[in-house]
This record gives structure tokens, C-alpha cells and sequence, in this order.
């Protein structure tokens, strides 16, 4: 494999550098906010918390874990890289191509497996996550302000809400599954890291700052949001055809300063 990869000169171009620094230290951020923000984090730390003595274990279990998962990656990326050409196969994909291309179809199914488990327990938790959120923290109030629980059990009222809610927080993952034109897994998930990125303000405000206000709160949040959905969102949504692809590439009414893709002339990945 080795003397594949040198043959290609693929050895030395991965001891470069694949990114700026610039990128690489974004990257590191986006990630950090994720794992501490996203919604299925918060459920199982707090949430499904039952013991403070849990933490103190998961502060030291958890890095390290992230550490052993990942030692695996560089030789089966290399592995990849060295089987498959570029463009032969979707890299997201190398797991399952390199021992399909071996005739290892045992070996295959047994990743697919895992693929599948990691994936579903996943889908299962952000979604019950989601779920818990839209019945708390939306619904709920609106039931309670206005009194409307006349003849209803509150109990089974909530449990069906997050049933319902759960069907459509997957079939709206699913829609924009086929929206984005069937996008690479990492660049959906790096979207939405950006999107939760816009809590971390918040979030590390309402920590260490007295004097950060609701209002302040909110406001950074809908204005985080409303870049993201315009600058990130939008132009993963442009497909032949529709009426907002000409936003994307000549910015809206000609404007070239507000192109999504390099707002006020910020030309950055």
C-alpha cells in the first residue's frame, strides 16, 4: 500500500497542509460548539442526567474516546486513497468500498452494521431531543396561555405532541436531503455546525456576562441565524430552475456586494 501511495505521490501531499490555518482553526471552533451545543448533546448531559458524578467521568471518557475513534481514520482514508482514484466513489463511502472492492463482502456488511447502529441511535436521539424542545418550549407555553387544556389529559396531550413532532423533524431532514442535491454527509454536517454556532454567543454570555440581556440574546441569535440561512443555507439550495439561483451567483438585483457566497466582498471558503 505503502509503495501505491508513493508511486502516486499521494505520501508527501498528505504530510502538506490540506487547508489554511485560517480554515483549520474554524473548523476547531465550529466543532467545539457543536459538541458542547448540539441538541442531542444537551439531552444526554442534562436532560438524561441522572447523576452529577457522570460529568466528571464523561469530561476525561469523552475526549478520550473521540481520541481512539479517530485513530482509525487516517490509515482507511489512506487506504482509499490509494484503491480509489478521485471521483471513482463517494469518499463518505471508503468504509464500505475497500473491502467491497476486496471481495470481502462479509467484512462489508459487519461495517455497514456499524454504519447503520451509529447513524440510527443518532437520528433517534436528535430527534426525541428536538422533539422535547418543540413540546416544552413552543407548544406548551402556547397551550398554557391560553388555557386550553379543558377535557384534555396533559400527559397524553404532551406525548402525542412529541410524536408528531418527531415524524416531521425526520421528514424534514429527509426533504432537505433531497433539496441539497444529495450532498456530501460532511458538508451537511459542517451547515449545521455553523448553525449551532450561532447559540454559542448566548450561551457563553449568559455564563460570564451579568449585564447580557433576553433582548440582547435574541436579537444576536435572529441576526446569527438570518446570515447563516442567506450565506450558507441558501446557496446549498440551488439547483436548475429555481427563481433564487440568480441570487446566488450575481447577488439579488445585480448587487455583487450582497452575493451569498462572498458577502461585502469577503471571499472566504
Amino acid at each position: 500500500g505503502t509503495q501505491r501511495l508513493n508511486a502516486q505521490g499521494t505520501t508527501s501531499a498528505l504530510m502538506e497542509r490540506t487547508s489554511g490555518f485560517g480554515s483549520y482553526i474554524t473548523l476547531i471552533l465550529l466543532s467545539t460548539c457543536a459538541t458542547l451545543l448540539l441538541p442531542r448533546q444537551f439531552h444526554v448531559t442534562v436532560v438524561e442526567n441522572h447523576d452529577i458524578a457522570d460529568l466528571k467521568r464523561a469530561a476525561w471518557l469523552f475526549p478520550l474516546y473521540l481520541v481512539l475513534i479517530n485513530l482509525f481514520v487516517v490509515p482507511i482514508a489512506l487506504a482509499g486513497l490509494s484503491a480509489f482514484p478521485e471521483g471513482a466513489i463517494d469518499r463518505d463511502m471508503t468504509l464500505l468500498a475497500l473491502p467491497l472492492s476486496d471481495k470481502a463482502g462479509m467484512l462489508a456488511v459487519i461495517a455497514f452494521l456499524g454504519g447503520f447502529s451509529a447513524a440510527t441511535a443518532m437520528v433517534i436521539v436528535d430527534s426525541v431531543a428536538v422533539a422535547v424542545m418543540i413540546s416544552n418550549h413552543l407548544v406548551m407555553p402556547i397551550v398554557l396561555r391560553r388555557r386550553a387544556f379543558a377535557g384534555i389529559d396533559p400527559g397524553s396531550f404532551v406525548i402525542g405532541v412529541r410524536r408528531i413532532s418527531i415524524v416531521l423533524v425526520i421528514l424534514l431532514g429527509y426533504a432537505y436531503y433531497r433539496a441539497s442535491g444529495e450532498a456530501a454527509l460532511a458538508a451537511i454536517g459542517l451547515l449545521s455546525f455553523a448553525a449551532i454556532a450561532q447559540v454559542a454567543p448566548a450561551f457563553i454570555g449568559g455564563l460570564i456576562w451579568s449585564r447580557g440581556t433576553a433582548l440582547g440574546a435574541s436579537v444576536g441569535l435572529v441576526v446569527g441565524f438570518i446570515t447563516w440561512a442567506y450565506t450558507l443555507l441558501l446557496p446549498s439550495l440551488v439547483w436548475d430552475g429555481v427563481f433564487w439561483s440568480d441570487v446566488v451567483v450575481t447577488g439579488p438585483f445585480g448587487i455583487t456586494a450582497l452575493k451569498p457566497t462572498s458577502l461585502f466582498g469577503v471571499d472566504l471558503p
